[in-house]
């Protein structure tokens, strides 16, 4: 149903009161007078102004797309096909062309000199993260040598402070051996002189005199020994005290080396990160020249047929100047403008048999049905979609479609818009009051009607026959019944009421 004949749902609600309230009124008794009215008689459409249920459109590939290049250049390539004798030609508009293939390229000498250079820097930055590592492992191993260089002149200051602990307690035994030994000197010197001094007045014996000396020369002799002790004893504790500080600078030697050796990690790692970051920046680098140079090819995005080519070998070709034209012709879009009516019978999904010039039936599936009409025609897009594979199909060719059920325009009656009132059982339906004779009066009769479509003024109804009068005329300011006089119309015998 177009746009015009839903203005008709928006008929005053006071027209509605009316004829529903007239319509279940009694007529009033005694006389009435008649009400003025214009009536019309339903006559058949004119040939041809009615929907004949037959569509046409035009077969479009399914997917259309204009390839061009993103970079400038001239064109040093084209793709080569076999024709049909066999011979060898460059692709021209109606080859079909597999997905992926090249359809063109350009001459690439610049980009890829640019891709080189870029490879040449991304490699040299590679390297040079390459020798940051090794220098932050090798520092690594340094403040690890160090390291372990610490604990073993650690361990060394332990093991000089034991010794030194030892040469002290050594120290103190021949301390304490020599004051023994003096004491034993200074005791056998006594006794020697005693002996002697009687040995010489003759009180004493030669043994007595011989035992006195012996004991004086062994403690002398002792003396010495523990002297010569306690010597080395103070010579170890003497070495001990300078292992003691041998020990200690190493450490602190060691611990600058533990220093150094962190710096050095740290002055590595602060390099290979710079690396890293120079070696990124490269491979950026290295992929954008790659890009313009893979872009001097252009690649078929799917399997379809070449529609136009625009350029030759030694073309200069510019960035995004479309070079060919490529549609998919897997798939044939088909697009039918249909009347409200027809299209609100459909779904997306739904098969339709369509006809491509003297070609099919081939089977169609509704893929895409437009949500609001054509501001112009009131017409609905519905996009057919059929498939291409081994068919006759061209791009371009005539398609129709017939959706039976739609009546050709004979026979069919129309009646004015301004008869229509609303159905008083059908709240969505709609209704025309018929003029009759009844009882030797001429009176109006609610009777229900189908509303196909408009047509101008008009409407295509069903339901009454042809040559039935409706009012035409403020329709809705009348109740069922209602006795009526005709203005310039003749009324017939027959009604027309089925």
């Amino acid at each position: 149903m177009t746009v015009r004949l839903k203005t008709v749902l928006a008929l005053p609600a006071l027209l509605l009161i009316n004829i529903l309230a007239g319509c279940n009124q009694d007529t009033p008794s005694g006389e009435q007078s008649a009400v003025p009215v214009i009536a019309a008689s339903l006559e058949s459409a004119a040939p041809g102004s009615v929907d004949s249920g037959t569509y046409s459109g035009t077969v479009k590939p399914h997917r259309q797309v204009d390839l061009a290049f993103r970079v400038s250049g001239y064109v040093k390539d084209l793709l080569n096909v076999r024709d049909a004798s066999g011979d060898t030609r460059t692709v021209q508009a109606g080859d079909s062309v597999p997905s992926g293939v090249v359809l063109a390229r350009l001459d690439s000498k610049d980009y890829q000199a640019q891709a080189d250079v870029s490879a040449a820097q991304s490699v040299g930055s590679a390297l040079n993260v390459d020798q940051a590592k090794s220098r932050v492992i090798q520092a690594s191993a340094a403040r690890l040598q160090a390291s372990y260089t610490v604990t073993e002149a650690k361990s060394a200051l332990s093991g000089a402070l034991a010794e030194h602990d030892q040469a002290i307690a050594l120290q103190n035994q021949a301390a304490a051996a020599k004051d023994n030994a003096q004491t034993q000197l200074n005791l056998a010197q006594t006794t020697y002189q005693s002996v002697n001094t009687l040995f010489q007045s003759g009180s004493a014996t030669k043994p007595q005199y011989d035992d006195a000396k012996a004991a004086l020369d062994s403690a002398r002799n002792g003396l010495q020994a523990a002297l010569q002790a306690q010597n080395g004893a103070q010579a170890k504790a003497a070495e001990a005290n300078a292992q003691i500080k041998a020990a200690k600078a190493h450490i602190l030697e060691a611990q600058a080396g533990v220093q150094s050796a962190k710096a050095a990690v740290s002055a590595g790692e602060a390099a290979q990160l710079a690396a890293e970051s120079q070696e990124d920046q490269a491979r950026a680098a290295q992929t954008a020249q790659s890009i313009p140079l893979a872009e001097t090819a252009i690649t078929a995005p799917f399997s379809g047929v070449v529609l136009t080519r625009r350029v030759e070998i030694g073309s200069l070709a510019a960035p995004g100047v479309p070079v060919f034209v490529l549609a998919d012709t897997s798939k044939y879009d088909i697009i039918f403008g249909l009347p409200e009516s027809k299209a609100a019978q459909l779904h997306v999904g739904a098969p339709l048999p369509i006809m491509v010039g003297n070609h099919g039936p081939f089977s169609g599936i509704v893929t895409e049905i437009a949500p609001t009409a054509d501001v112009k025609t009131g017409v609905f897009d519905v996009q057919v979609t059929v498939s291409g594979d081994n068919s006759p199909i061209k791009i371009g060719m005539s398609a129709t479609l017939n959706l039976k059920g739609s009546s050709s325009g004979s026979g069919t009656l129309t009646a004015p818009l301004s008869s229509l009132v609303p159905s008083k059982d059908h709240p969505n339906g709609f209704a025309v009051l018929v003029v009759s004779s009844e009882n030797g009066q001429t009176v109006v009769h609610i009777h229900d009607v189908d509303v196909k479509q408009s047509i101008g003024d008009n409407v295509v109804v069903r339901g009454l026959s042809k040559g039935t009068l409706v009012v035409s005329s403020t329709p809705g300011l009348l109740f069922d019944g209602e006795p009526v006089t005709v203005e310039d119309q003749p009324l017939k015998a027959d009604n027309g009421l089925r």
